[in-house]
């Protein structure tokens, strides 16, 4: 195996991906594989690709996760000792603090925190790609999908963008649509396709009914701070959205408790642009003890087992504190 890709698999990572992609294959390089891997399930995929003896692995928007970093670390390790030349594309913090520890295993890291993966692969790879103006779109698709650009609102790639989006959502645990998103962006130069735009208003259908069942789940809910609770909803790959649109429709911070797992419970956090709160810092740090977590300052998620309800209540008490003081309420 010549190169293995690792991409996280919203839309900046597959974006990130297809750019990188094009370039190795601009590069002459034939046999690559593309792997969709989560933060906490990164040390999982490495350890599945260590027999294939990949000659260059790059992992793209993928932060390290504290909890199974240990884990992590030891996998890239023993890649390294097979001569696997590994390059580490990112753009979150928990990534950077482990900067000197990726250097000591040989490890590059193209790090950025101005902009997304879809930014850094466009910056260094996308004149050599196959189709530079064809993946400068696909850049954009991946800027505006992790919210670092926002495009007019006549542009007729804000369509795509929520289409695309939108597909991803519907099939939020199943990966085949992305790899076929990948295929059809690096293989067939399109941006679409009617499969992708039918899962779309499948998914916005199912988004709807969500955002009106979360209105009854509400579990706290003050001046600054929102909390729904969708444990026992089905809800895996529209948390986000849900709580995005609380946040925005309220102004408030809105957090969101859901359960895919009968062992691990996961709190999404969403921060207003007017508010002093470093979701991304405060949230692991509050929940270290229980778990872990990432994400950006105003979207991010931790992940703790499945506790007491007191733990829970503890979280939130602890995040809403933070809050108030950051904000001299």
């Amino acid at each position: 195996m010549d190169t293995i890709i690792v991409t996280h698999g919203d839309l900046d990572g597959i974006s990130a991906a297809s750019i990188v992609y094009s370039y190795l294959q601009k590069k002459s390089i034939k046999n690559i594989r593309v792997e969709i891997s989560q933060p906490f399930e990164l040390y999982e995929v490495l350890n599945r690709i260590i027999h294939d003896k990949p000659k260059r692995i790059y992992i793209i928007d993928i932060s390290i996760d504290e909890v199974t970093w240990s884990k992590t670390k030891e996998i890239l390790r023993r890649l390294r000792e097979n001569k696997a030349k590994i390059i580490w594309i990112d753009h979150h913090s928990s990534t950077v603090e482990k900067a000197e520890e990726l250097a000591e295993l040989g490890i590059t890291l193209i790090f950025s925190l101005d902009g997304s993966a879809a930014t850094i692969t466009k910056q260094i790879y996308l004149p050599e790609t196959q189709d530079p103006e064809f993946y400068k779109k696909i850049a954009i698709i991946g800027e505006v999908g992790d919210k670092v650009i926002k495009l007019e609102p006549n542009n007729p790639l804000n369509q795509i963008i929520e289409t695309v989006g939108s597909a991803l959502v519907a099939k939020g645990g199943d990966n085949e649509l992305r790899y076929k998103l990948l295929r059809l962006w690096t293989r067939e130069k399109q941006l679409l396709d009617d499969d992708i735009a039918q899962k779309a208003e499948e998914a916005i259908k199912q988004l709807a009914r969500l955002i009106r069942e979360a209105k009854n789940k509400v579990i706290y809910d003050d001046e600054k701070l929102m909390v729904i609770d969708l444990r026992g909803v089905r809800v895996k790959g529209y948390v986000g959205k849900v709580a995005s649109h609380y946040m925005q429709k309220t102004g408030k911070t809105t957090i969101v408790i859901f359960q895919i797992k009968p062992t691990e419970i996961i709190i999404t956090c969403r921060v207003p642009s007017n508010v002093e709160f470093n979701a991304a810092k405060i949230l692991p740090e509050i929940a270290r003890k229980y778990g872990g977590g990432g994400g950006h300052p105003k979207a991010a998620s931790i992940r703790i087992p499945a506790s007491t309800e007191q733990t829970i209540k503890n979280i939130i008490n602890d995040i809403n504190a933070q809050i108030k003081t950051n904000n001299n309420s």
